[in-house]
């Protein structure tokens, strides 16, 4: 028989941008853009980083 899967809810990520009240993310803030980045240099997804959608385009 397949075991049950035990779920929970799971914890909405915060958007780390807007809640330092970044405005401007420069290309030379390195620790600020390996947040955003794999360890393979990919941007990882919104919905692995949190950033809500709005932030995500600016």
């Amino acid at each position: 028989m397949a075991q049950q899967r035990r779920g929970g809810r799971r914890r909405r990520k915060v958007d780390f941008i807007a809640a330092n009240h970044i405005e401007y993310i420069d290309y030379k803030d390195v620790d600020l853009l390996a947040r955003f980045v794999s360890e393979r240099g990919k941007i990882l997804p919104r919905r692995v980083t949190g950033t809500s959608a709005k932030t995500n385009v600016n």
